[in-house]
């Protein structure tokens, strides 16, 4: 909830600004996708865990373990102390899980500036650097970059930031910002004022072609400064604390996960397939997101001509699309029905790092490409809902499509063995 609420605000500006701007829209349009990302995941994922009661599931199980426990006495001496255990760990650990989260997010990611500011801090380290690459560095960052979005972004995030995390876990130099009332007018002078904001400025110290200078140059930037000392607090009375605390509930994690598969001796328990090559099944098949509502197993070029927006670079459907359309042109890639299939929905488990994953049939064949999972199941990763749960694949008809009848490379086929 923390992080979904300040991409809200971030959203919010971002989207006021497209709206009124058209070159705004396009500079920010990836950033905008990009943003909204993880928050329409993060949505999903507390939507589909109230959906299952899942707070109230996972209680269930702990009472039910802890009834097995108590039942013996070397389980009670083995186990008896694991789940009073958690509730002091994740207590004690919930203020730096908070700071960490509004670092990563206000800090980290919520800023276009900071971005300059981690690429320039780690030339205190550096010797020579490569001017030519910096000039490019820099041409790609100010490229997509508006001054006025970026300010409003750093002064609405960081105002909040200050809000809502214990004075004791930032950095005092970030706090005396807040005194009298007066912060708003202080992060707009530091943020407008900085050389980072600048770009014929910043080029300027970049061309010293000498990574001490450009670093000792840029220290004495205000605004620099204050990232640096943000930076150094989070590391110093944030990560550590936390760091610590997630090593003693992971090894709390490892005596519960023992106790549950003794517990569990004679049941199926879902495996820990984390850092291993893995094989998912399941059956291409639509699912009910809602009431009254039915997604089919598949999606077809209709689709995406119904999408057409020449305005927006993501939906502007090339002619050469519209024609084969109009012409109902899909050659032997139609499936039964004369339509062009273009993704398809499966009741597989997948998580994030799944995509590009083949999807084979049930013969081995390569009929799709794994890259996204429906809203409705992103809680998957915590608790898996087969009436819910969807990976979303590329048909290989419709790719094969695209070689051939939109990009004329036919003869890239003819090194494929395609099963028909």
């Amino acid at each position: 909830p923390d992080r979904i609420a300040i991409r809200d605000l971030k959203l919010s500006i971002l989207k006021n600004y497209m709206e009124a701007d058209a070159a705004t829209r396009i500079k920010y349009s990836a950033k905008y996708a990009s943003t909204s990302n993880a928050w329409k995941k993060w949505q999903g994922e507390i939507k589909g865990l109230k959906r299952l009661n899942a707070i109230e599931v996972k209680k269930k199980r702990e009472e039910d373990f802890s009834i097995w426990v108590n039942a013996d006495k070397n389980r009670k001496y083995n186990y008896g102390n694991v789940l009073s255990e958690f509730e002091r760990l994740y207590a004690e650990i919930a203020l730096y899980q908070k700071a960490s989260d509004y670092y990563d997010e206000v800090i980290k990611r919520g800023t276009d500036i900071y971005r300059l500011f981690r690429h320039y801090s780690a030339f205190e380290y550096k010797k020579d650097i490569n001017v030519d690459y910096e000039k490019i560095y820099l041409e790609k960052h100010f490229k997509n970059y508006t001054k006025a979005v970026d300010h409003d972004v750093f002064v609405t995030l960081l105002s909040k930031y200050k809000n809502e995390i214990n004075d004791t876990l930032l950095a005092t130099s970030f706090t005396n910002y807040f005194e009298k009332n007066t912060a708003k007018k202080k992060l707009s002078a530091s943020y407008s004022k900085s050389i980072l904001s600048k770009p014929t400025k910043l080029k300027k110290v970049v061309n010293k072609n000498n990574a001490e200078k450009i670093y000792s140059k840029l220290k004495k930037d205000k605004l620099f400064k204050l990232f640096l000392e943000i930076e150094q607090k989070q590391n110093k009375a944030v990560l550590s604390e936390y760091n610590r605390l997630i090593k003693l509930i992971n090894k709390n994690q490892q005596i519960y996960v023992a106790a549950l598969i003794e517990m569990n001796e004679n049941k199926m328990i879902f495996p820990d397939a984390n850092q291993t090559l893995r094989v998912s099944y399941g059956k291409v098949e639509g699912f009910v997101p809602a009431d009254g509502a039915l997604y089919k197993s598949y999606t077809t070029l209709e689709g995406i001509i119904e999408k057409d927006n020449p305005d927006i670079y993501d939906y502007d459907v090339p002619d050469r699309l519209k024609e084969l359309y109009t012409a109902k042109d899909y050659g032997r890639y139609a499936n039964s029905n004369g339509e062009l299939p273009i993704c398809f929905a499966a009741s597989n488990h997948t998580t994030g790092g799944n995509s590009g994953s083949p999807i084979l049939d049930q013969n081995g064949y390569l009929v799709g490409i794994n890259f996204d999972r429906c809203w409705e199941g992103t809680m998957s990763d915590v608790m898996f809902d087969p009436e819910k749960c969807r990976n979303i694949s590329l048909d290989m008809r419709y790719m094969l499509f695209l070689i051939d009848k939109f990009a004329g490379a036919g003869y890239l086929l003819d090194e494929m063995k395609i099963i028909e």
